[in-house]
């Protein structure tokens, strides 16, 4: 059928359409002449008229709006909803300019002075060249450089051979060599915890048979080395790669998907992640999301050389949904590494709790069959719920069942599928490892630990990718799940007064970040309208 297909359209393409040339009737062209004077007349109208009827008066306004004030038609502005004006309210803004600048971050607002120069996002060409950026270990002097001579030498990626252990004992690599070098990596990292897209160079000794080197690259910045030294000890060291940090503010508006609209507004696609990671519990983006939303960011973030890496938390986020209100959360350590999103009045965020399949949830990604997939950047259907988590928290069966499958399964890395009859199948990815003893065929209990949150296969970032089947369709797990919601919690007492400082400066650098007010709610103009009706009749 395909072939059949491409030779119609070859055919289709080569072949010189044959048009006979034919007279135009005398009529069509009088048509012609009138129709275009018409079409010709109406934008003369538009692009001039209309702008001149509507172009301001004496005072500002245009002839049509002085017109409606007269007459008591003019439009009340439409209320911000969902608790703005109770932000603006706590931190006294009416009237008072919003400060902004390297200054104010790095002094109140407690983030290093140095770690604030250019607060915009970064140009390109001001950022670190990606030449200057290459990693380096210590000991280039003892690895294999580009000379394989004495040398096997295999490279690729892992996915070919499914695990980092089918890799080493394909190679003739022993059982106790692979203990050894298994049992040095995991000083720098899990080796059970690799990706099938994750590369490797691998240096074999033609005389002995023996590692050499072995190279396991899982990103730009997570590059790990395996020497074997000349005295016949084994180690293993991580690659130091220089990255750069700088600090970015930024606002936005709606236009199609929130993804988009970030890209537009400067910001990397994955910052919504972030927002969906915070306000996953009080508005679910792919569907509560309107043109004309605005949303606002004080992130930093990580580059290598040109090349974007990541952001950290957000220090402040905003967003204003039409259906959402208003949702602002500020990012407050109350140690070193270990912070909370705070609503501006200290309270914190709540979070979703379940008893499967992991203890604390909280959804990074929704399930959702038109989502913009953030790493391939085209739609894509994620087809379960993504619960975001440290990597190796516990993974618990949904219900009772049998283990159908498990292993590296590509895209969505180790990943185990547990089958509980009556059609219903349960799917658990990117997982860093699984439970001792697990294997096909094995009988499951509910709430029992089956695997490890993980950042294997396609994936952003930790966490559990947890699909759920039925008969021959996915549906929305949550539909499935026991959920409750632990009551808000306010900050600790002896926090109140860093935070409050701290949120305050954050929110009046927020408000510096320029965006347009919300589309005024039908319902408000609807309102105005009867108003001004009533006072038409009055008169």
């Amino acid at each position: 059928m395909d072939e059949t297909l491409d030779i119609l359209l070859e055919e289709t393409e080569d072949a010189a359409p044959i048009v006979p040339r034919r007279r135009l009737p005398w009529r069509w062209v009088m048509i012609g002449a009138v129709g275009g004077g018409v079409a010709g007349l109406a934008v003369l109208v538009v692009l001039v008229v209309v702008p001149a009827i509507k172009g301001g008066g004496k005072d500002g306004r245009s002839p049509i709006e002085a017109l409606r004030a007269s007459a008591g038609l003019v439009e009340e502005e439409a209320g911000e909803e969902g608790g703005s004006s109770r932000w603006d309210r706590l931190f006294d803004l009416d009237e008072k300019p919003s400060p902004t600048g390297p200054d104010i971050i790095g002094g109140e607002a407690g983030i290093p002075a140095e770690e604030t120069e250019g607060l915009l996002a970064p140009d390109p060409e001001t950022v670190m060249p990606l030449g200057k950026a290459e990693g380096k270990c210590g000991y280039e002097s003892q690895e294999p450089g580009p000379e394989t001579a004495g040398y096997r030498l295999v490279h690729g990626t892992l996915g070919t051979f499914g695990s980092l252990y089918a890799l080493l004992h394909k190679n003739g690599i022993g059982p106790n060599a692979i203990a050894e070098i298994t049992g040095v990596l995991e000083k720098v990292t899990d080796p059970k915890a690799v990706r099938a897209e994750d590369k490797f160079r691998l240096y074999i000794d033609e005389k002995s048979g023996k590692l050499k080197f072995l190279e396991l690259k899982r990103s730009d910045t997570k590059i790990y080395h395996v020497l074997a030294f000349d005295n016949g000890t084994v180690d293993a060291h991580k690659v130091t790669v220089p990255t750069e940090r700088k600090w970015v503010k930024a606002g936005g508006v709606v236009k199609g998907s929130l993804f988009g609209s970030a890209r537009e507004a400067g910001l990397e696609g994955s910052i919504v992640n972030h927002f969906m990671a915070v306000f996953g519990a009080y508005a679910k983006f792919a569907s509560d999301s309107r043109e004309g939303d605005t949303f606002r960011v004080i992130v930093s973030g990580e580059w290598l050389g040109k090349q974007f890496l990541g952001y950290d938390p957000p220090q402040i986020l905003e967003f204003n949904g039409q259906k959402t209100g208003k949702l602002l959360a500020i990012y407050y350590e109350s140690s070193p590494g270990k912070g909370k999103y705070y609503w501006p009045d200290g309270t914190s965020l709540k979070r979703l709790v379940a008893d499967v399949p992991l203890q604390v949830l909280r959804i990074t990604s929704p399930f959702d069959p038109k989502r913009m997939h953030p790493m391939l950047k085209v739609r894509k259907p994620h087809l379960g719920t993504d619960f975001g988590a440290p990597s190796g928290t516990p993974v618990f069966a949904f219900d009772s069942g049998v283990v159908k499958k498990f292993g590296m399964k590509g895209a969505m890395g180790n990943m185990i599928q547990v089958d509980h009859g009556g059609g219903i199948s349960t799917y658990y990815g990117h997982l860093s490892g699984f439970a001792k003893g697990l294997k096909a065929g094995k009988k499951v209990k509910k709430g029992e630990t089956i695997g490890f949150v993980g950042n294997t296969g396609r994936s952003t970032g930790p966490h559990l990718h947890f699909g759920l089947k039925k008969g021959k369709a996915f549906v929305d797990p949550m539909k499935y799940l026991k959920v409750t919601t632990i009551k808000e919690k306010p900050i600790d007492k002896s926090l109140v007064d860093g935070f409050e400082k701290r949120a305050k400066t954050l929110h009046l650098m927020l408000k510096a970040i320029k965006v347009p007010d919300l589309p005024a709610k039908a319902s408000a103009k609807k309102a105005a309208q009867a108003k001004g009706k009533k006072s038409s009749k009055g008169e």
